[in-house]
């Protein structure tokens, strides 16, 4: 099911007017409800939004980004300076 969900959701992000009933008809068939598939919508939207309104202003990570695990900064996309 997590995979469905990811898969559902990266559809979302990429072209919310692309998604068809055939692919909730997917998270439906692993048991989600209609309300959970709309916090699955609620949550991806939300963080474009929060995503595209960072972009537009030109906002940057603060220093510490720079101090976290490497690992944590690569899943964020890499060092201050790529933002």
């Amino acid at each position: 099911m997590d995979v469905a969900v990811m898969d559902f959701a990266d559809r979302v992000a990429r072209d919310p007017t692309g998604v068809t009933e055939g692919d909730v008809a997917v998270l439906r068939g692993h048991g989600l409800t209609d309300a959970d598939i709309l916090q699955i919508v609620l949550a991806v939207c939300l963080r474009r939004f929060f995503s595209g309104v960072l972009s537009a202003v030109g906002a940057v990570p603060d220093p510490v980004f720079d101090g976290l695990p490497a690992g944590v900064r690569a899943a964020f996309g890499g060092t201050a300076e790529t933002f």
